[in-house]
């Protein structure tokens, strides 16, 4: 029995231990991708003289239910020298009348209505290609932002992240904004998607110029336009499963200069309207951000059910169960080397999370549900390798993609070479 009460302690002990080490390093690493990563409200305070000519490109396909929010926050934008055009792609909603009534005659505003996408285009895809060629706005611009209708800026947002790029010399800026909590899956689910995703790809690595760590969020994109054109626009793009990721490869690809900025509560963003759709949509996000690598998906499924569900338990577990051999009079060191790891392994896990969500907005409800988030999240990124293993393919704007081979790093390599010949 003492023996059985040793092994006990010590695997309590490791356990403790092992949840510790991993979260004191995750917060060295949080800490180090909120100091270099640029943050929007830093740039509020610039003036626009000098900021260039900017044409706004939301495309829409029946947005009903936001459109009315990111036309309001878009005529209210500070920036004096601002253009906006909405691409409505084979609306059958009400999208259209909304957006008139919101926009109201605003002179700065086109509405361009697309009734067919050519074979082997996404219809978000195509219609930011058409709006970004067909509007003279467009073409007079000399920058593009292309915006998701499930957005909305605040006044400043646009006159800020210009001023960005031009203060950094960058060609493009993409935002991470700040995602609604309404519904439980955003309350519970999301923070733990968003958390991910954001592990798998450390904006301390991403806006380093020579790491190959590749990202943008598509939510906000705003380009200079002759790079965007350089990089040949969405042509280039138009078979990627995720056009941003795409672009963030081509940029680096390139040799261009970008940034992703964190915008706070200066970029709303509500992505997804019911729980099939936030599944369906994570899980096309975690296979282009794998580079479509099944064995990740599984590994990575892995790893955040046993760093934010079951390691966390197990320090409770231990924190618990030594607290109360000591308060019965247990000797020896047993309990009370295994009470100092368990309560070090749960002090940095939730100081972890503390800082994370709290950067997110998350209400206090995401924490205390965590562990369930993460499990669910283990969940999504095992049915999107279950996808790639048995060849589902993958249906976003009205395509169904099914050529999903893994990008290795020969691939990758391939790809780029090929892009440069073919611009050249």
């Amino acid at each position: 029995m003492d023996a059985l009460r040793t092994f006990i302690w010590i695997a309590l002990a490791l356990a403790g231990a092992g949840t510790l080490a991993h979260f004191v390093v995750a917060l060295r690493r949080l800490w180090l991708s909120l100091r270099v990563t640029p943050r929007l409200d830093g740039y509020t305070d610039r003036d626009a003289a000098g900021l260039g000519r900017v044409c706004v490109i939301v495309p829409a396909h029946n947005e009903a239910r936001v459109i009315e929010r990111v036309a309001l926050a878009l005529v209210a934008q500070d920036h004096p020298a601002l253009r906006i055009v909405f691409a409505l792609d084979r609306c059958t909603d009400e999208t259209r009348a909304i957006l008139e009534r919101a926009v109201a005659g605003d002179g700065r505003v086109e509405i361009i209505e697309i009734d067919e996408c050519p074979e082997g285009w996404a219809g978000k895809t195509n219609a930011l290609r058409v709006a970004a060629e067909e509007s003279a706005a467009a073409r007079d611009a000399d920058l593009l932002l292309f915006l998701d209708a499930d957005t909305e800026p605040a006044p400043s947002c646009v006159r800020a992240a210009a001023a960005l790029l031009e203060e950094g010399g960058h060609d493009l800026v993409s935002l991470l904004g700040r995602l609604s909590f309404r519904r439980w899956f955003e309350r519970v689910v999301q923070p733990m998607t968003s958390l991910e995703l954001m592990r798998q790809n450390p904006l301390s690595r991403v806006n380093r110029p020579r790491d190959r760590t590749s990202f943008a969020n598509g939510q906000f994109m705003l380009f200079r336009r002759s790079a965007y054109e350089a990089l040949g626009g969405h042509e280039r793009v138009k078979d990627e499963l995720l056009e941003d990721l795409a672009f963030a490869r081509a940029l680096k690809a390139d040799g261009r200069s970008w940034v992703v900025a964190l915008a706070g509560p200066m970029l709303l963003v509500r992505m997804y309207g019911s729980w099939p759709a936030f599944c369906a949509g994570w899980k096309r996000i975690f296979i282009e951000s794998v580079n479509r690598r099944p064995d990740r998906l599984r590994a990575y499924a892995r790893r955040v059910r046993l760093a934010y569900a079951i390691a966390p338990a197990l320090s409770l577990i231990g924190v618990v169960a030594a607290s109360a051999a000591l308060a019965r009079g247990a000797g020896g060191a047993g309990p009370v080397v295994a009470l100092a790891a368990c309560a070090g392994g749960l002090g940095a896990w939730l100081l972890f999370l503390l800082g994370t969500l709290g950067a997110q907005g998350a209400p206090a409800v995401s924490l205390l549900a965590s562990p369930a988030g993460a499990w669910l999240t283990g969940r999504i990124l095992r049915g999107a390798a279950e996808d790639l293993e048995r060849n589902r393919g993958v249906r976003w704007g009205g395509r169904l993609y099914t050529d999903l081979a893994p990008r290795t790093p020969a691939r990758l390599a391939r790809d780029a070479t090929a892009a440069t010949v073919t611009d050249a």
